[in-house]
């Protein structure tokens, strides 16, 4: 015979229903980027990238992402490393193929390209699509893939250089999200 604490799952219930109440708010609150100008944001891109070098051994992925962020209003991955990064992405944005990425990048959505270390101790890697020319064939990945705007970089170049293995693709419009 099974008996139940009655006022216990009555309270776990509310527990339950009012984290649910307060994430929904935390989620209404996040700044979700619309479509930007595809044009600034490749200026911006541009500008940004060569500022993002690594150094001592270190590298900034995650600052060039937020400082390209920033520029259109979004300040959602604020204080993130790479693999926060991913980890809310994966959360809060819809995911795309490699193909699907590349076209919307063209009709102004930010594309985040995002890779999470399975190391927790370690970074994953973050980079944003760069809506130009045609995807790159991979031989390394055997398939093609759009090209990225990165940290350190002087031009972007597909996403095969930037990544060890192929990255996830999330959208972060909010018409796409």
């Amino acid at each position: 015979m099974v008996t139940l604490n009655t006022g216990t799952l009555s309270l776990r219930k509310s527990v339950d229903a009012t984290l649910t109440e307060l994430w929904l708010t935390q989620l209404s609150r996040l700044p979700s980027m619309e479509k930007v100008d595809v044009e600034k944001f490749k200026i911006v891109c541009l500008a940004l990238m060569p500022k993002f070098k690594p150094k001592d051994g270190r590298t900034f992925c995650n600052f060039f992402v937020q400082a390209v962020c920033h520029e259109f209003d979004n300040k959602e991955f604020e204080h993130m490393r790479a693999n926060q990064i991913f980890d809310s992405c994966e959360k809060l944005h819809k995911k795309y193929s490699p193909d699907t990425a590349y076209k919307l990048s063209f009709e102004g959505v930010v594309v985040l390209a995002a890779w999470k270390n399975p190391d927790s101790k370690k970074s994953g890697h973050v980079a944003l699509v760069y809506p130009e020319g045609p995807m790159i064939f991979s031989g390394k990945w055997g398939i093609y893939c759009p090209k990225i705007a990165q940290a350190g970089w002087a031009a972007p170049r597909g996403a095969n250089h930037g990544f060890f293995k192929p990255p996830t693709y999330f959208g972060l419009a909010a018409a796409f999200g």
